[in-house]
């Protein structure tokens, strides 16, 4: 399992306030998604003020953060930036490989 950053906008304030009723739908409904074979979303937060967001989370792989991002990006427009990242644990022992070579 790797961790995964994914950043969120949605394009027009339109999108961003029909996006923001379905989400609250989603959210409503246990976050139904959040939890998948491969996937979960470990922390959220969200703007609704400008229509943006990030969310970390622990994934087999990047597809299924994708297959987490799709219906957004179909229905609604939503742009994501997914990044790959550490957690400190994760960290301190890369960190402590490539330090050792040197």
């Amino acid at each position: 399992m790797a961790l995964f950053k994914l950043d969120w906008a949605f394009p027009t304030q339109e999108s961003s306030f029909a996006g923001g009723q379905k989400f609250l739908e989603y959210l409503e409904a246990g976050a139904p998604a959040d939890e998948t074979e491969g996937f979960r979303v470990l922390w959220r937060v969200t703007n609704p003020l400008n229509g943006t967001g990030s969310f970390v989370a622990e994934a087999t792989d990047i597809s299924k953060v994708w297959e987490h991002a799709a219906p957004w990006i179909k229905g609604f427009g939503c742009m994501c930036e997914v990044e790959a990242v550490f957690s400190d644990k994760e960290f301190v022992t890369a960190a402590k490989k490539i330090y050792a070579s040197e």
